[in-house]
């Protein structure tokens, strides 16, 4: 819980410093962390910039925390793939790809993408298809 305060309290004086910072966490009922979203200008810049045509990934589910991390792509101009956003969640449920995706629609605060790109992974088929569509 005293890690959590700690990231609160990082993330609320990086928003007072600079502009163009989002982010949320989602506690379980014991007070651990379940999801961390946390955008920062440069996303914004990125978004900004190639926001229609966006793609997801959830297949590196094998990092140190041995937890899903979802990962946000978008296309530039050359056509090249641009990591621009990582989430890591505590467990691939709908309910955890929902909140994730109702983040990035919130720190968007624009018009949803014209394409999007995904795995063949069903519980986020599922969670965009209540987002997107």
């Amino acid at each position: 819980m005293v890690i959590l305060l700690l990231f609160w309290r990082i993330f609320e004086k990086r928003k007072k410093l600079i502009l163009h910072i989002s982010y949320d966490m989602l506690t379980n009922k014991d007070g651990r962390l379940e999801n961390l979203f946390w955008c920062d200008k440069k996303w914004y810049t990125d978004d900004r910039t190639f926001r229609n045509v966006l793609v997801f990934n959830t297949t590196n589910k094998y990092n140190a925390y041995n937890k899903p991390l979802i990962m946000f792509f978008c296309i530039n101009h050359h056509i090249k793939a641009i990591t621009f956003l990582c989430v890591l969640v505590v467990h691939e449920k709908k309910s955890s790809v929902i909140w994730v995706l109702k983040q990035l629609v919130e720190a968007r605060n624009g018009p949803k993408p014209k394409i999007v790109g995904i795995d063949n992974d069903k519980t986020m088929t599922n969670a965009m298809k209540v987002i997107f569509w």
